[in-house]
């Protein structure tokens, strides 16, 4: 069965940058993500598409991406 419910969540606990870290810290209507495997980022494009987000991945040791009845939610911790 497709995602046919959009948009989707993310749930992201870890570290934002240089001694900084969520914990967490949930973004909604997700509408992308990108990771770059050069710059140990993830980025997350929520609220329908209207913000960007940059969550470093460097200490993250896993992603989850559940799709229940149609609803997607990316984990990442």
């Amino acid at each position: 069965m497709a995602n046919n419910i959009s948009p989707a969540s993310a749930v992201y606990t870890g570290t934002t940058g240089a001694g900084q870290a969520i914990t967490a810290k949930t973004f909604s209507g997700v509408v992308n993500f990108e990771v770059d495997f050069v710059k140990n980022t993830v980025k997350i494009t929520h609220d329908l598409g209207r913000t960007i987000s940059y969550v470093d991945y460097f200490a993250i040791s896993t992603f989850t991406w559940v799709i229940t009845a149609g609803v997607t939610v990316l984990t990442i911790s």
